[in-house]
């Protein structure tokens, strides 16, 4: 997790709070300062660690991700039409 605050050169600490539930799992919440930016982690608190939600406050735009799916097949191949852009319609 020190890699969310890898050019933090002042020792950022992770501090944690309240655990709360993402999409019916529970999750540690793990919150950490880098300069004007602050960043939350939800870490599932039960079973692999891996990461619930993710978000990043004092940045231009404030950002939220949430993360599922986890250890089930990416599908490959193209996207269906219905979730493909035509690049020639962007061109003003």
């Amino acid at each position: 997790m020190r890699a969310l605050f890898r050019k933090s050169t002042s020792g950022t600490r992770l501090t944690r709070s309240a655990d709360i539930e993402v999409n019916s799992t529970r999750g540690i919440t793990l919150a950490g300062s880098d300069g004007a930016t602050t960043r939350t982690l939800v870490v599932a608190a039960e079973g692999e660690p891996y990461y619930l939600r993710e978000s990043i406050e004092g940045g231009e735009v404030p950002q939220l991700f949430e993360y599922s799916g986890f250890n089930k097949p990416v599908p490959l191949g193209p996207p269906p039409i219905v979730n493909t852009i035509d690049a020639t319609q962007l061109q003003g």
